[in-house]
């Protein structure tokens, strides 16, 4: 997640989600700015993708046999999600 804050002031039905489900979805927040910060991405199966150009416009494509990409962009996830983010204390919750 590029900028926690409006998700943590006005909440949102991910964050909501991943409270409820804590031991199977994490949120993340980047520490550095992507390369490419503007992008939005789906991936299915490794080879299926939803591609938004600029993540406040909805404009962009969908691929239904795109593996050669899913990689790329899957890999540059990782490596993000790896290197490069971390547990934000405000998304967490205290369970009693």
């Amino acid at each position: 997640m590029k900028d926690i804050q409006p998700v943590v002031e006005q909440g949102h039905r991910i964050l909501a989600l991943a409270r409820r489900l804590s031991s199977k979805v994490e949120i993340r927040k980047l520490l550095i700015k992507p390369q490419k910060d503007s992008i939005t991405y789906v991936i299915g199966d490794c080879k299926h993708l939803l591609y938004m150009h600029e993540d406040q416009v909805y404009n962009g494509f969908v691929h239904y046999e795109a593996a050669q990409e899913c990689k790329s962009l899957a890999d540059e996830f990782s490596y993000m999600w790896d290197k490069h983010s971390e547990l934000d204390p405000a998304l967490r919750t205290m369970l009693l």
